[in-house]
């Protein structure tokens, strides 16, 4: 499937916006394109958005040998929930194996506190699901450039890695195995907007080669990209707790 255009995001995006059981093996996607530099696609409410697919539901979907290649997301949310975002998933339930992620850009552009969890293969691993044999070139950029709202003690949870932006995948023994990444991670004008009222607040924020956050083991894995983060104190900030790990 080749040259593929999205002229806008839902709650479920991809090729596949939503995969609740059955296989998808031996595909092969290029040139989808989600947006674009000049003209990020905008969300105002909870998102899950991928190139193959935005959200694989359930332990009954299986994705097998599949490539991704000249392929790009550009995607500004301002939901207030979440955003999760990465080439095979945003978020993924499903087993996933044999998977080429080739010549293709992730961007992302927050501008608001919702939780934020992107990854160059999958933003969200979830309890139940396993990713193996799966390499990924995807460079991935966040920007966080957080307007005003009137809850003014807010709490940021932002999540990127170079393949999984959270792995939660607790429930399978070595869910995550045989897995590399040589895409740069970048985190530009990380700008929490702290409110001059601002009292209280918790801005975490994870950065990782492979993953922003694991709470589950990898077996085995690679990275060979950078990454760099931006951030400059604000003048509001000094009720706030920061936790920056990378």
């Amino acid at each position: 499937l080749s040259n593929i255009t999205f002229d806008k995001v839902s709650s479920y995006t991809g090729v596949f916006g939503y995969i609740a059981s059955g296989t998808v093996k031996n595909l092969t996607l290029d040139n989808v394109s989600i947006g674009t530099a000049e003209e990020p696609l905008l969300m105002a409410t909870s998102s899950r958005v991928g190139i193959l697919a935005g959200y694989i539901s359930s332990t009954s979907a299986v994705i097998e040998d599949i490539t991704i290649t000249n392929s790009r997301i550009n995607y500004s949310s301002s939901s207030t929930v979440q955003a999760y975002v990465g080439a095979i998933a945003g978020e993924n339930r499903g087993s996933v194996t044999g998977v080429s992620i080739i010549d293709t850009t992730i961007s992302l552009t927050g501008t608001s506190h919702g939780k934020i969890k992107v990854g160059g293969a999958v933003g969200m691993l979830y309890e139940g699901a396993t990713l193996r044999e799966v390499g990924s070139e995807a460079d991935v950029t966040f920007e966080l450039a957080a307007t005003p709202h009137r809850e003014v003690d807010r709490d940021f949870n932002i999540l990127i890695g170079g393949l999984i932006g959270d792995n939660a995948a607790i429930n399978i023994s070595d869910a995550v195995d045989n897995v590399w990444s040589t895409g740069d991670v970048t985190i530009t004008n990380l700008d929490f907007n702290t409110d001059p009222e601002n009292a209280s607040g918790r801005y975490v924020v994870y950065v990782g080669g492979l993953a922003g956050l694991s709470n589950a083991v990898l077996a085995s894995g690679f990275y060979g990209g950078s990454i760099a983060l931006d951030h400059q104190k604000n003048d509001h900030g000094d009720d706030v707790v920061k936790v920056f790990s990378f």
